[in-house]
């Protein structure tokens, strides 16, 4: 249930599922929802991060110390009706007033199908060159698995329910202007395993659980001009995560994980932005952890981990347009399969997915915009989306 470090209207918890939801209702509670803060991966240096927290929770600078509880309710239709209570601290770790505020934010979320997320979100500055971010929790979380490969049918669903202890943490350097260099630590271990219903496509032995310990370098360059809603810059994220008996691992493995986003200014009204996102496995990861198709920020309109495999690779083109008022649009399109064989990528027909949506600038000072987007893939998938943030 990660994603960048954005402002996200709780209405997405996880990834919008393929089925089409009660779109009016959601709508509904969309614009009743409360917003809620989630420092999981957000972009290393904003320097107008703070004001747009300011401007929100109504803190001012010379605070250095502030808790704020923020309550949100949502609905989606693997979850029905959900809430949940977040309480975002923000302080200064160290008296220098120059350096940007910290974060920590801890979340409880229920839902109406007994689904739990406890989760703790940082986002630390630690002097002027270095920064600790990412997130740790449990979650008791029932899922689907169509199996491994990219062409695993819709009949094959297969429903399980399961806990989960998860970290996902980067301490990183800067070296020179926007590029930063650190160690990513990744952790997920999953047990408590009950098969609900559908295919069995997990084995009796996969049902036993399996523990995840990984860590590995981490290569980030960011010269956006805004987190939320960039209009210009190139952001570029390069990490390696390894996984084995020498950090406790059930199973050996490495992941290699790629982002790549370029964005271009066409003029004052319209935006265009690209996006190659790719994760490449070597080794013998547990079915939790292949690379995964399906998210709300690349191929949207998939369930998250409807297709998975070792090797993963996708592409999109987003053409986003400012209309009247507060009022823009956005019109995406991407490509993008899993499989065990990189060539294949490359060679054999990729899946897609187009959509568009409208956006509404909710805060004009930071160029903050809510969206609400619907994706199609290949058929029967599909789905909404509404966070506010661009989806890349």
């Amino acid at each position: 249930m990660k994603g960048n470090f954005l402002a996200r209207v709780k209405i997405d918890f996880k990834s919008i599922r393929y089925r089409t939801p009660h779109y009016f209702f959601i709508l509904l509670l969309l614009f009743v929802s409360t917003i809620k803060l989630n420092a999981q991966d957000f972009p290393v240096e904003y320097k107008s991060d703070s004001s747009f927290l300011n401007n929100l929770f109504g803190q001012h600078k010379e605070k250095k110390f502030k808790i704020t509880p923020l309550p949100y309710i949502g609905f989606l239709p693997e979850t029905r009706l959900l809430g949940g209570l977040a309480l975002l601290l923000t302080c200064r770790v160290s008296k220098d007033t120059t350096l940007p505020f910290s974060y920590s934010e801890l979340t409880f979320t229920y839902t109406q199908n007994s689904q739990a997320v406890l989760e703790e979100d940082i986002f630390f500055y630690i002097g002027h060159h270095y920064i600790l971010k990412g997130y740790l929790g449990f979650e008791k979380y029932p899922d689907r698995f169509w199996g491994i490969g990219p062409t695993t049918l819709p009949n094959e669903e297969e429903r399980y329910s399961s806990n989960r202890v998860f970290a996902n943490l980067s301490f990183l350097r800067k070296v020179k202007g926007r590029f930063y260099i650190g160690i990513k630590y990744k952790m997920i271990s999953i047990y408590n395993m009950n098969h609900l219903y559908g295919s069995y496509n997990l084995t009796s032995e996969e049902y036993k659980g399996n523990f995840s310990n990984g860590v590995g370098p981490a290569f980030i360059y960011d010269s956006r001009d805004n987190i939320l809603t960039p209009s210009k810059g190139l952001y570029v994220s390069v990490l390696n995560t390894n996984y084995g008996k020498l950090t406790g691992s059930t199973h050996h493995f490495s992941s290699y994980e790629l982002d790549s986003r370029k964005f271009i200014r066409i003029n004052s009204k319209q935006v265009l932005a690209f996006q190659a996102t790719a994760n490449f496995i070597d080794g013998t990861p547990p079915f939790n952890m292949y690379a995964l198709l399906g998210s709300d920020m690349d191929m949207r309109g998939y369930y998250k981990g409807r297709f998975r495999d070792k090797d993963y690779f996708a592409t999109q083109v987003e053409y986003r347009r400012y209309l009247f008022w507060r009022i823009g649009m956005a019109a995406f399109a991407g490509i993008g399969d899993v499989d065990n064989n990189i060539e294949n990528l490359f060679t054999t027909l990729p899946k897609y997915s187009i959509g568009g949506g409208i956006r509404i600038k909710v805060n004009r000072k930071d160029n903050i915009n809510l969206r609400m987007d619907y994706a199609w893939g290949n058929s029967p998938n599909s789905g909404l989306y509404a966070y506010l943030s661009e989806a890349f």
